[in-house]
């Protein structure tokens, strides 16, 4: 198996897979899901001797957000599905990009943010998309302590993502300050 757990969006991203239990002689075919926030992304894999290969080309990875993904490859023979390979890749963002692109995370927790300026500016929310462990979730009118508590959710989220590529935490939290008098 041959799969990088790290990549820079921008860049073409490759990928092998020899699963012995998954012949592609026997006719299986696979494709790798990554998943991360609510984006989500295929790349269709092909026979290549007794390997699944196939490649995301840098005009595509261009477009994905910094994040840690799921790793899926599901191989698949006539009806049959399976799950060969789960893992997490980490796609920083593109070096040559012009302008930073936030991760999918950060851009949920900006539509968060927006909601809660229209809460407190009094204009409510109408309908408003989560993500959850579960996945997406539409939401009707939520309250100002929902928000706050999955705006919470999602910054202890970018922080665990942060920490699993290496990076500092760019959330900040007030911390309590102690006081210690020398005698």
């Amino acid at each position: 198996m041959d799969c990088r757990t790290t990549a820079y969006a921008g860049n073409k991203i490759d990928f092998s897979f020899v699963f012995s239990a998954y012949p592609v002689s026997a006719g299986w075919t696979g494709s790798v899901v990554l998943r991360s926030a609510s984006s989500r992304f295929t790349v269709a894999l092909a026979a290549s001797g007794n390997a699944l290969v196939g490649s995301a080309i840098a005009s595509v990875t261009a477009t994905w957000p910094a994040g840690v993904y799921d790793l899926f490859v599901l191989v698949a023979n006539g009806a049959d599905r399976q799950t060969a390979h789960t893992q997490q890749i980490t796609i920083f963002p593109d070096p040559g990009a012009a302008t930073a692109t936030p991760s999918a995370l950060e851009a949920d927790l900006a539509r968060v943010d927006a909601s809660i300026s229209a809460v407190l500016a009094g204009e409510g929310v109408q309908s408003y998309q989560i993500q959850t462990q579960a996945g997406m979730r539409q939401v009707q009118r939520m309250s100002l302590a929902d928000l706050r508590s999955h705006r919470s959710w999602l910054l202890g989220l970018i922080d665990a993502e942060r920490a699993a590529a290496g990076l500092t935490r760019k959330n900040r939290r007030w911390k309590r300050i102690g006081h210690r008098f020398d005698t």
